[in-house]
């Protein structure tokens, strides 16, 4: 989608899925023009190079809890001069807005093809802003002082713990076009055009964060912003941190895999976002190669443990998804139920489908969850692990404590030989042994295995002792 053309995007980044050649077969991207925004560009000092003080600030707007506030942000950590970076780049070391791209890939069969280039009609340019000022919604520096102040606040608490991180790159609200072919099925042949709206991404090779516009639709429904939502950034930040910190993806994986492993394009709450599934069914029971089961288990266990992210770093009040349609209980971690009321567990029914040697057909609408796709199967790995946690009576600080652990780990665990349930089991029992060495209470193997994990996968037992 973005730079280094097709190796960036062989490797790295698609939008969250496949896509389509008309609005019958758009998965994750709207037909929808993307919503204005305004570069509110305040006249200011413009030779201001000091650091900011504890009486410098910002007022911008910010989701909490189901609405959104207008509230003052103090700058010290989030700007330096007139750039919205952090005073040493620790966190951030550069924000840069109207990008403007179009890319070009199809899609064979249900999947995206590899790109065949894409053309940069503005390749940016870096964010000024001044301190002391207030902007407004839909402006580009309130975006990015959104965006930054959810980054600070979540890596803040995980240098606590002593992990190191490289700092990101933010990618203010840039204008994407995909463009392509839809080859086989029964849309080949069709062509499409979409813009990138409603949705953020983490780019792992350029350490990148980047939120998308939002949706005319949504604008004129008066839905909140990606942007203004600390949740989405955090996400985004929490694949940061798990690629920092599991050098087993980084050093073992394919750069097949990889593509695959490192989608994190992971937020879709559109009209349009899953008006491919009834293009998607006719390719039901095509293979899965072991390699494509492995790929979905580490990708799963990444967008679970983003969210996991998110929670343990922000404030509760940041946190509640019930603004976005397709998340609400489906992304909350707290609930063990998906809309459809579903349970979020590790059982037979649902391990069998996720270890299947063949795709299985989509859900209808996203209340149901698909057991093969990363994001619905991240959310059961993270509403497991943050109820084995909790029984465990643990703090947040304490949990935060396990998964960056556990994540720091991954590199020793020979995951590529399981199945996505074997995967699963493993990760989610070093998520036990690390948790009891913090907790006074008692959780066994026998505890575990009997909430999550049917008896007709009782051969993992030797794994947990």
């Amino acid at each position: 989608m973005k730079y280094l053309l097709l190796l960036l995007i062989a490797m790295l980044v698609i939008s969250c899925g496949g896509n389509g050649s008309s609005s019958s077969v758009s998965p994750y991207l709207t037909l929808a023009e993307p919503a204005p925004m305004i570069h509110q560009n305040d006249s200011c000092d413009s030779q201001r190079t000091q650091a900011m003080s504890d009486n410098d600030y910002t007022t911008i707007f910010m989701q909490y809890y189901s609405s959104v506030y207008n509230v003052r942000v103090p700058l010290k950590h989030i700007m330096s001069g007139k750039k919205i970076i952090s005073p040493n780049k620790d966190a951030v070391y550069q924000t840069y807005f109207k990008e403007e791209i179009v890319t070009y890939k199809d899609i064979e069969y249900g999947r995206w093809a590899e790109s065949s280039g894409s053309y940069y009609i503005s390749r940016g340019e870096d964010l000024e802003a001044c301190a002391n000022s207030s902007y407004e919604r839909y402006t580009y520096e309130g975006a990015a002082f959104s965006i930054t102040a959810a980054v600070n606040k979540s890596r803040n608490e995980i240098i606590k713990h002593g992990y190191n991180l490289a700092s990101v790159e933010l990618n203010i609200i840039p204008s994407e076009i995909i463009k392509g072919t839809v080859i086989g099925g029964s849309k080949s042949g069709s062509e499409f055009k979409y813009h990138v709206t409603d949705n953020a991404s983490y780019w792992p090779t350029k350490n990148k964060i980047q939120v998308y516009p939002q949706s005319i639709d949504k604008y004129n429904e008066s839905k909140i912003p990606f942007w203004e939502m600390p949740f989405i950034t955090s996400h985004e930040y929490g694949h940061h941190v798990f690629y920092e910190l599991t050098n087993y993806i980084r050093y073992y994986a394919s750069s097949n895999e990889e593509s695959t492993m490192l989608q994190h394009s992971c937020f879709l709450d559109n009209d349009h976002s899953l008006k491919l599934n009834s293009y998607m069914k006719q390719f039901a029971g095509s293979s899965r190669s072991s390699s494509d089961k492995f790929s979905f288990a580490l990708g799963a266990m990444n967008e679970g443990f983003a969210d996991l992210i998110a929670n343990y770093t922000l404030d509760v009040s940041q946190t509640d998804v019930s603004v976005a349609e397709c998340f609400k209980e489906n992304r909350q971690i707290s609930s063990g139920y998906f809309q459809n009321e579903e349970a979020k567990d590790f059982t037979y029914n649902h391990l069998e489908k996720m270890d299947r040697d063949e795709t299985i057909e989509p859900p209808e609408d996203c209340s149901s969850p698909n057991f093969q796709e990363v994001h619905d199967v991240g959310a059961i790995f993270a509403y497991v692990v943050n109820n084995m946690l909790d029984n465990l009576s643990l703090t947040k600080d304490q949990k935060l404590q396990v998964i960056l652990k556990v994540a720091k780990q991954m590199a020793d665990l020979e995951l590529r030989k399981g199945s996505p349930s074997e995967v699963f089991f493993d990760t989610v029992n070093l998520m036990r042994e690390e948790a009891v060495k913090l907790s006074t209470s008692e959780f066994s193997c026998s505890s575990m295995k009997r909430i999550y994990f049917s008896s007709a996968y009782s051969t993992l037992s030797s794994k947990c002792e």
